[in-house]
């Protein structure tokens, strides 16, 4: 290993700001709607069992499908199956905040896993090979720390109020409209 520094490009410099803020949001939207919980159980009329197995199916969906999008993104265009990544959980994720129904939300959240899925991979795999082997895990590490950032985003916005305004959610025009269906917000 060399002791001398290498100095990171501006492309290096700008591709891994993206990607960690895409990484924030990733995970953003994976845990939104976790502060939403008590109004969910209302709006959906389900039990906490049901609450809990959404994000278990995402994360299971999550698991199952980054395999398969790895092998795609050691194959294919990273940039492309990012942005198919990213459309996919940003139309689920909305999707989510319309449902009115416990299915048609159990699968939103299987999307946003999925498009999740597809990004990871590709994203590090980007990573990897613009950044010289001496650089690659500072450069992993500042991408993990968007997730853990998104992660800490909502968990410091358990209040419904402070989720829907991160998320700005469908969901969220649907309460103010009729909150007395919901629980107080």
């Amino acid at each position: 290993m060399s002791t001398k520094s290498i100095p990171l490009s501006s492309y290096q410099i700008r591709l891994l700001a993206v990607l960690a803020l895409i990484n924030f949001v990733n995970f953003a939207a994976r845990q939104v709607f976790v502060p939403l919980i008590p109004l969910l159980r209302g709006h959906l009329h389900v039990t906490d069992a049901e609450l809990g197995s959404l994000q278990t199916f995402l994360l299971i969906v999550l698991a199952v499908a980054s395999v398969p999008f790895g092998f795609l993104a050691d194959r294919f265009s990273r940039k492309a199956i990012i942005a198919v990544g990213i459309l996919f959980w940003s139309v689920a994720t909305f999707a989510g905040g319309l449902a009115s129904g416990f299915i048609f939300f159990l699968i939103a959240r299987a999307v946003v896993g999925l498009g999740e899925a597809a990004y990871a991979p590709a994203a590090q795999s980007m990573i990897s090979g613009v950044f010289p082997q001496e650089r690659r895990a500072i450069a992993q590490a500042i991408f993990a720390t968007g997730m853990l950032l998104g992660g800490l985003a909502v968990t410091c916005s358990r209040h419904p109020r402070a989720a829907l305004r991160l998320a700005d959610c469908p969901l969220r025009r649907r309460l103010r409209r009729n909150p007395s269906r919901h629980c107080a917000v």
